[in-house]
């Protein structure tokens, strides 16, 4: 599923025929040109299986992520989010107000990570050159397994 713009659905499958169809989705939610915006507050109930594990790839900077992420756990399902941002904004060296930005800037970021291990939802930053294998590795299938409606930890 893809929340930029139009939500659409992908059905799971494996292969490189699927990984083309998953970067063709991620870099059509990129477009600017959506005039829609999609109601995210509610995720239809049936739209996953009730032992899915949902892995969101996101760059945590639309609030309204956090909701759909607080949504799926609400509902008892295991969420976890790689964090794709790569980089902090650029600020102009030696600007006392562009340096506190970018503090507040940090301050903010690391807040979406708190609330989101304060929901149970294990949160991972992407490295550059990392396989998703590597990048999920220290969430191990323990703290995958649902315990109380909540995971175990943050990673960060």
């Amino acid at each position: 599923m893809v929340l930029g713009g139009l939500i659409q659905w992908l059905p799971a499958e494996l292969g490189s025929r699927q990984f083309y169809r998953i970067v063709e989705l991620v870099l059509d939610a990129r477009d600017e040109d959506f005039d829609l915006e999609p109601n995210l507050d509610r995720i239809p109930r049936g739209a996953l299986p009730q032992r899915a594990v949902v892995i969101v790839f996101s760059p945590l900077v639309d609030a309204r992520t956090v909701g759909v992420l607080r949504d799926l756990r609400a509902r008892g399902r295991s969420v976890v989010v790689v964090d794709v941002l790569s980089g902090e904004p650029a600020v102009n060296a030696g600007s006392e107000q562009a340096d506190l930005a970018l503090r507040m800037w940090r301050i903010e970021r690391r807040g979406i990570w708190i609330l989101l291990a304060d929901l149970g939802i294990p949160v991972v930053r992407w490295e550059r050159g990392l396989t998703l294998e590597a990048v999920l590795g220290p969430i191990s299938q323990r703290r995958m397994a649902r315990r109380s409606g909540a995971f175990s930890g943050v990673s960060s």
